[in-house]
């Protein structure tokens, strides 16, 4: 075993799998900011009958399905229930109150 590794630490891992998960999560709510800016844009510049709603909603269920994936990760990955509390912390303070119930 290297030298790094505590085998009799099961939460060893738990700050990394944290971190790269936030970052992920952060990146997934950035393109659902950006997508919802882009729909304003396209609200306020076309007309409404050639608004191609399918393709937005299509957008909007792709990202709801990254971030219930991200969850999942979230909740298999962290051992130890203070990260999760710790991530749900985070999401609360971002008003991403879907986020914080799914966990």
């Amino acid at each position: 075993l290297p030298p790094f590794v505590d085998i009799y630490n099961p939460y060893q891992y738990d700050d990394a799998a944290y971190n790269i998960a936030s970052l992920m999560t952060r990146a997934i709510l950035d393109d659902k900011v950006r997508l919802e800016r882009k729909v304003d844009v396209i609200y306020a510049t076309t007309e409404p009958s050639k608004i191609d709603t399918a393709s937005i909603d299509a957008e909007r269920t792709e990202l709801n399905s990254r971030v219930n994936a991200m969850v999942k990760h979230c909740l298999d990955q962290f051992k130890d229930p203070n990260y999760l509390f710790k991530f749900v912390k985070d999401m609360a303070g971002k008003n991403e109150v879907e986020i914080v119930l799914s966990v």
